[in-house]
């Protein structure tokens, strides 16, 4: 990894190397290091031998040699890779030609996902320059390239060069820019006998520059391998017939800038927007959820968009009336359920003090002096209704309330602290019901889980199979789970409610606004003070309860409900008694009855300097075979 400390040291071996008896160092003589690209051949000359290389013994025993191996890579401006291979072959046996392959696809992380090099071939030529046939052709995770004459067979000695471009082939590190490349790979059929790389960078100062190599089999870290830098260009050869990859490392522009003194070799960064369209190209997972959301949106559309109710909200002084009765109006758990497509502890609440407005119990608080400071208990008195005066649901909760229970002095006590661990399963066979209420009471097409199941069912389907992925695919299994968490979420909102419904959702609106803004109208309320209990339940349902208690403390102040009898500092305030009773409601309903028991990545993300790097690391690479 470049460190900034590096900068100081490459000053000082400088001004060493300025001095009469400082050694000098290695290679520094101004002589362009040895090069193919050199001796490129010209008309009537041919590079069938590899320049300045000994002859060595022909392996028969292999269907072709590589004699050497040279990579040429060029950094461009703009961040695209120049590279020109050539391959010095000898065949021992007819062959047509050699497929050159070569890694596209990388791994950069378990939830980053893929990334892939765009790799465009220019030209394939022999050793006089001229074209040759080639082909490529993409194969799992690598590119192809064919070249040779189907119709040719070819042995002895040859020379291909091989030109290609690459985009995305740069590492961008905060503090510096870097070339990792695999220079030959490590996957050919024949032993690399001699290989050498040539980088250039942009016209630059050599200062800051820093060169590694590896060589041998994927994983060494041995570098049985030189480098030389010559101003911008870095040349690498290998001492041992061995692959080889190199590292090339220089500080970001942004540090030679502030410095003031070093151009360092500038080279622009990809755009956030094309590593975007990138990052999505490479990676098609990612569009899973957007496709579903698009689905998903357009199902919620044609089945579970409400329809349009009336335009404006007018307030409403009395809930509404959906029965066959003129006087049949909807009561405080069906509101609740129907609004919230749940029956919450507010909604019960509601009920219990519903029956208590309407005298059919009454309520007390229960502690003296310093008790009464606490969140108190409540008891609750048996009143009987009338026949036929609790709807099916509420008398599920009357009889889990009452039933059972003897009368002491000629009333039935009931301590809400006793209803622990019996009533949450009461409020889920009221749930059922008023689930039912909805569809015969016309309010709803279905009821709320044969809405929802369905997509519900599919979320929880997916999110499993996203599990087993994980390891295969981390990124396919993260964009599963939020594809099943977008069809989770739109089928909570598949509940959708008939015109009746939606007329009958425009009056609770009406109401909820008359309790809400009741402050204006107060002094009117004063001679229908009946009014208040009336619409405390539904204040409850809607959370208004502060507000609603609020607006008329002064009034009872003088005249308190009868069927709330409040003792110590809670008289004097009515909305915590209501909370205080709603939260012992609720502790009763969440309380549940005690159960027994029974029984290979390149390495394309990370850095080749600082000891992090590997022969078969970084981009490039792959082998070849014959055809």
């Amino acid at each position: 990894m470049f460190k900034p400390s590096r900068i100081f040291t490459a000053f000082l071996f400088l001004a060493l190397l300025m001095m009469p008896t400082a050694p000098a160092r290695a290679q520094t003589d101004d002589t362009p290091p040895p090069s193919i690209y050199d001796t490129a051949p010209r008309p009537g000359e041919t590079l069938a031998e590899p320049p300045d290389e000994p002859e060595e013994p022909i392996n028969y025993a292999e269907v072709f040699n590589i004699r050497r191996l040279d990579a040429d890579i060029t950094v461009g401006t703009d961040g695209v890779l120049t590279v020109k291979e050539t391959l010095w072959l000898y065949f021992t046996e007819e062959r047509h030609g050699l497929i050159r392959v070569i890694p596209v696809v990388y791994d950069t992380g378990s939830w980053r996902g893929k990334m892939n090099l765009r790799l465009k071939v220019t030209s394939a030529t022999d050793a006089e320059g001229r074209p040759l046939t080639y082909s490529t052709s993409k194969v799992g995770r690598n590119l192809e390239i064919k070249i040779g004459d189907p119709a040719v067979l070819i042995k002895g000695s040859q020379t291909y060069f091989i030109t290609y471009t690459v985009e995305r082939g740069l590492l961008f590190f905060p503090d510096h820019y870097e070339v990792y490349w695999n220079a030959t790979g490590n996957d050919w059929d024949s032993v690399i006998r001699r290989a050498g790389a040539t980088v250039h960078l942009p016209e630059a100062s050599d200062v800051g520059i820093e060169t590694a190599c590896y060589t041998g089999v994927f994983g060494s870290q041995i570098s049985n391998c030189s480098a030389k830098i010559t101003n911008n260009t870095i040349h690498f050869e290998t001492t041992a017939p061995e692959a080889m990859t190199i590292v090339v490392g220089w500080p970001t522009l942004g540090t030679g800038a502030a410095a003031g003194k070093i151009n360092y070799p500038a080279v622009a960064k990809p755009s956030w927007k094309k590593l975007m369209v990138w990052f999505v190209e490479d990676n098609w997972p990612v569009a899973l959820p957007v496709i579903v959301l698009a689905f998903m949106f357009f199902a919620w559309r044609s089945k579970g968009k409400d329809p349009q109710g009336p335009a404006v909200v007018v307030a409403q002084y009395e809930p509404p009336t959906v029965g066959a009765n003129a006087k049949d109006l909807m009561r405080p758990a069906e509101v609740g359920f129907f609004l919230q497509n749940k029956l919450s502890a507010d909604a019960v609440s509601a009920t219990i003090i519903d029956w208590a407005v309407a005298g059919y119990i009454h309520i007390r608080q229960k502690g003296e002096g310093e008790e009464a400071w606490k969140l108190p208990p409540f008891l609750v008195v048996k009143r009987p209704p009338a026949e036929g005066a609790l709807r099916e649901y509420e008398q599920k909760l009357w009889n889990v309330i009452f039933k059972g229970k003897q009368p002491v002095d000629g009333e039935i006590i009931v301590d809400m602290k006793s209803l622990k661990h019996v009533m949450s399963n009461t409020v889920e066979q009221m749930s059922s019901l008023l689930n039912e209420w909805t569809v015969s009471a016309g309010l709803r097409d279905k009821k709320v889980w044969s809405a929802r199941g369905p997509y519900i069912i599919i979320a929880v389907l997916i999110s499993f199979a996203s599990l087993f992925l994980i390891a295969f695919s981390p990124l396919l299994a993260l964009m599963m789970f939020i594809s099943a968490l977008i069809i989770a979420i739109f089928g909570m909102v598949m509940a959708r409610v008939t015109i009746k419904g939606a007329t009958v959702l425009n009056h609770l609106k009406g109401l909820k606004l008359f309790i809400k803004t009741a402050e204006e109208r107060r002094l009117e309320w004063k001679e229908k003070e009946k009014i208040f209990e009336t619409l405390l339940p539904y204040a409850m349902v809607f959370d208004l309860v502060q507000k609603w208690a609020k607006n008329f403390a002064d009034v009872f102040e003088k005249k308190p409900p009868e069927w709330f009898e409040a003792k110590g500092p809670w008289q004097y305030n009515r909305f915590w008694q209501y909370q205080a009773f709603n939260a012992a409601v609720a502790s009763a309903i969440t309380a549940r009855a005690p159960r027994s028991s029974g029984g290979r990545s390149a390495g394309s993300g990370g850095s080749g300097l600082g000891g992090g790097g590997f022969s078969g690391g970084g981009f490039g690479g792959g082998g070849g075979r014959s055809w």
